[in-house]
C-alpha cells in the first residue's frame, strides 16, 4: 500500500467535491476513473467485483452517495488487493446537543439521517479495511454556483427570502473546496491511514455571520444578511496533524 497509486477510482464526480479532488489528481498526473451507476448499480457486490475486474484500479477515493453497504464493499475490494482507500466522512457525526470543538476521539452523537448514514459508513469501511483513510470534513465553500456547497446555500436563500439570515452563535467546521481537496489529495499520496479531521476554520476561528459577510464582500454577492443567534454549535473539528491554509486568512 505504500506504492504511489496512478489509476484512482473516484465515486461521486457528478456530486461537488469529487471532481475537484479528480482535477487536483489529474494536475499531478494521475489517472481518474469515475464509477458510473447507469452501468455499475451500487450495492451490489457482484457488480463491485465486475468494475474492479474491468478497470483495475489501484486505489479508491470514495466520496460519493451511497449506504454503508456500498462503503464496505468499496473497502472490501480495497482490503483484498491492499489498496489505498480514502473515505470522505462528516462534521455532521457530531450534533450540537454536545459542543465542540471535536477531536478524532470525541465520541460521534448523529441526530440526524446524514450524520446516522455517514457514521454507519465509517464503521463499515473500518470493518472491511482496518487501514483505511478516513476525512472528516464541514460544509465547503465554492466560489461558483451549483452544486451542494455553502455559496450555493446561502444564494438560494437570498432567492427565495429576499435575506440571509447567518447565526453568530455558530462556528462551523468549514474549508474551502479547493483547499480540502488538496488536503485531501496529500494525505492520500502520503499513504496515512485512520482517522483525520479536515477543517480551515479550527484556528483563528470565524463565527456563521463572519463567513457570510466575507464572502458576500470576496464574491460581490449582494446579498441582504440578517444576523442572528438561532443556531448555537462550536462545530470546529481539531487536529494537530493536519494543516490547512486558515479560512480567515482566505476570506
Amino acid at each position: 500500500m505504500n506504492k504511489t497509486p496512478k489509476r484512482i477510482l473516484i465515486t461521486g464526480l457528478n456530486g461537488t467535491l469529487a471532481p475537484a479532488l479528480a482535477d487536483a489528481l489529474n494536475t499531478v498526473g494521475l489517472t481518474v476513473i469515475g464509477w458510473d451507476r447507469s452501468r455499475y448499480p451500487t450495492d451490489n457486490f457482484a457488480t463491485v467485483e465486475q468494475f474492479w475486474s474491468e478497470h483495475q484500479p489501484d486505489a479508491c477515493c470514495h466520496l460519493g452517495m451511497g449506504s454503508p453497504n456500498w462503503a464496505g464493499q468499496l473497502a472490501t475490494m480495497c482490503h483484498r488487493y491492499e489498496l489505498p482507500l480514502l473515505f470522505t466522512s462528516t462534521a455532521m457525526v457530531f450534533d450540537a446537543s454536545s459542543d465542540g470543538p471535536y477531536q478524532t476521539t470525541s465520541p460521534a452523537n448523529p441526530q440526524d439521517d446524514y450524520g446516522r448514514m455517514k457514521l454507519a459508513s465509517e464503521q463499515a469501511v473500518v470493518s472491511a479495511c482496518p487501514d483505511a483513510l478516513i476525512a472528516r470534513i464541514g460544509w465547503q465553500i465554492h466560489d461558483r454556483r451549483g452544486g451542494n456547497h455553502m455559496f450555493e446555500a446561502l444564494s438560494q436563500q437570498m432567492e427565495q427570502n429576499g435575506k440571509v439570515t447567518a447565526s453568530e452563535t455558530w462556528i462551523p467546521a468549514t474549508s474551502l473546496m479547493s483547499d480540502t481537496a488538496e488536503t485531501l489529495m496529500a494525505l492520500l499520496l502520503q499513504g496515512q491511514r485512520g482517522l483525520f479531521h479536515l477543517d480551515s476554520n479550527a484556528v483563528a476561528s470565524l463565527n456563521f455571520a463572519e463567513i457570510v459577510k466575507r464572502l458576500n464582500n470576496k464574491l460581490n454577492a449582494g446579498w441582504k444578511i440578517d444576523v442572528d443567534q438561532s443556531y448555537r454549535h462550536d462545530q470546529r473539528l481539531l487536529d494537530a496533524r493536519v494543516v490547512m491554509p486558515r479560512l480567515s486568512c482566505r476570506l
